[in-house]
């Protein structure tokens, strides 16, 4: 969904689950259950340090989620 898409998105800018979720107005633990939903078996991101950073799978995947919620954002 548009959702997870943008869930990603803010997840790999903060590169913290935490402070996406403060961005967003979700708590921490819902934010892992969407991200979780969102990977379908693929991680996106692994952990470094007391965050998160974009895996190879998860640096793939970025240019065409930026591009996809770039062509809704025109649409609305």
């Amino acid at each position: 969904t548009t959702d997870q898409l943008r869930l990603f998105l803010t997840i790999a800018r903060h590169r913290s689950l935490a402070r996406a979720a403060g961005e967003l107005e979700l708590g921490q633990a819902n934010v892992s259950e969407r991200l979780k939903a969102l990977k379908a078996g693929t991680p996106l991101f692994g952990r470094q340090g007391r965050g998160v950073a974009l895996i190879p799978a998860g640096a793939v995947f970025r240019p065409t989620t930026l591009y996809i919620v770039g062509k809704l954002k025109l649409r609305e």
